[in-house]
């Protein structure tokens, strides 16, 4: 018989009532990212700040937008247009839906696959998303 797995290296995050995290917690989720990996080399970018639903939150410029709201501890990206559920990770490669996002007030966005910078403005997208009427095109010079 297998013996059961050992998650004690694993932290619980708790949440406070505003649902921010406290900064003990915060740095809980940021010891659970992977810095070394025996088999693997990867190196992170630098650390920026953007937005989430009006909150400030950190990630790495250059990693999926999806991962760096995971290490925030924010884990529904969506509500689906009908049955108004939750979704959040699922395939990670930019094949499925579940990651649709408003990124700088463009929806359907694959946070999975789309690099974060500076200053990014990440809201939960509910529904099928609309696009703004507001935007300018670019001019055919």
């Amino acid at each position: 018989m297998r013996a059961a797995p050992d998650y004690s290296n694993i932290g619980v995050i708790r949440w406070t009532n505003s649902n921010k995290l406290l900064k003990t917690q915060r740095s809980m989720i940021e010891m659970q990212l992977i810095k070394s990996h025996p088999i693997l080399e990867f190196s992170h970018g630098k650390l920026v700040k953007f937005s989430f639903d009006d909150k400030d939150m950190e990630g790495f410029e250059g990693e999926p937008i999806a991962m760096a709201l995971h290490a925030n501890g924010v884990h529904t990206y969506r509500i689906t247009p009908e049955m108004k559920r939750p979704r959040g990770f699922f395939c990670a490669i930019g094949k499925c839906s579940s990651c649709f996002m408003v990124v700088d007030g463009v929806p359907n966005v694959r946070t999975c696959v789309t690099p974060l910078k500076e200053g990014m403005k990440v809201e939960t997208q509910t529904g099928k998303g609309t696009v703004p009427l507001n935007v300018e095109v670019g001019s055919n010079e």
